[in-house]
């Protein structure tokens, strides 16, 4: 994160024309380093995490028990024609971990069962075109 954010506060400087990187600069470079992170880290993630997050995104934010049921809604219109299969929710929970991990979800505890989960960063989306709703799931044949 550290290099990522000089050379971003180098661009954010470049671009206001400026000879020296600021404290502004360093600033505005690390929530754009983080951007650029949290794409990358979207980009390079399996398939799984990708219908996982794009379901969260759609939602967000969305109680566990929701994001579940929607995955098990939508999963057989996103895994047709894929080299890989919907995966368990004890599966999910691992890769719903991930996505926290890689800064590209949050979630506060609801009780000891439920967990509420939300996007850091509303904007990004994942490459594919994964179905999101029951309406969705005809469109994707």
């Amino acid at each position: 994160l550290g290099v990522q954010t000089v050379r971003c506060a180098a661009e954010v400087a470049a671009e206001q024309r400026r000879d020296t990187i600021t404290d502004g600069h360093l600033v505005d470079g690390k929530h754009r380093a983080l951007d650029e992170i949290r794409e990358a880290h979207l980009r390079t993630l399996p398939y799984h995490h990708q219908v996982l997050y794009a379901l969260v995104r759609a939602m967000s934010p969305v109680k566990s028990d929701q994001l579940h049921s929607r995955y098990d809604a939508v999963a057989p219109a996103a895994y047709r024609n894929r080299p890989v299969e919907p995966v368990s929710r004890r599966t999910r929970r691992t890769k719903l971990e991930k996505l926290r991990e890689y800064g590209l979800v949050e979630w506060s505890e609801r009780t000891a069962n439920q967990r509420q989960y939300e996007v850091v960063d509303p904007q990004l989306a994942s490459e594919h075109d994964i179905p999101l709703t029951v309406d969705d799931v005809g469109t994707h044949a």
